[in-house]
């Protein structure tokens, strides 16, 4: 299991203990929480943090809606053993506009302000790559965002799905990694 984690009021690492005690495996830092350290200048709290989790002896990740927090660990060097980063398409009817600039849209509808961005910068990525909220909070079906979140890089999806749509989505996402495993098919980035 892979448990997803927030520094404690007073930066330190209880969540993490809490996750070790529950089983987790694998322990990445919220995209929040590593984009309001990035916000402070805390880089080396990110990787403190990513030292704490394997002291622990798990795999240590960091999630991020921006695309800045990823550029700038790999920049920095620091030890992740995975990210988990925001992709989906724009094709879907309150995507964000060009000129609407910040994070979040008009809308409150993006979570990937600039996807070929991050498609280019993932390529030259050579760690594990989770992607996540491919279906823009339900306005790109499944049908259309496996195939795109697996051919522009990702290693893996993470879903969010009622427990009646678990069994299509799991099908769906067998049958398109079967055909991404074909010869004639180019992904942006090889399988890490």
């Amino acid at each position: 299991m892979v448990f997803q984690v927030r520094l404690d009021s007073a930066g330190g690492f209880s969540q993490i203990q809490k996750a070790i005690d529950q089983g987790a495996v694998g322990i990445h830092l919220t995209g929040d929480a590593a984009e309001g350290l990035m916000v402070q200048g805390k880089l080396d709290k990110i990787q403190e943090t990513i030292s704490y989790i394997k002291a622990q002896k798990r795999i240590a990740g960091v999630a991020a809606h921006g695309l800045d927090v990823v550029i700038e660990c790999e920049k920095a060097g620091l030890d992740v053993d995975f990210y988990q980063k925001t992709l989906h398409s724009h094709d879907y009817y309150t995507a964000p506009l060009p000129e609407e600039k910040g994070l979040v849209g008009a809308h409150d509808n993006s979570w990937c302000r600039d996807p070929q961005a991050v498609i280019e910068f993932m390529a030259k990525v050579n760690k594990p790559w989770i992607a996540f909220k491919i279906l823009a909070a339900g306005a790109i079906h499944p049908r259309t965002a496996f195939p795109y979140a697996f051919k522009s890089g990702a290693d893996f999806v993470l879903v969010g799905m009622f427990d009646w749509q678990i069994e299509e989505d799991a099908k769906l996402a067998k049958r398109v990694l079967s055909i991404l495993a074909g010869a004639d098919v180019k992904r942006v980035r090889p399988w890490s």
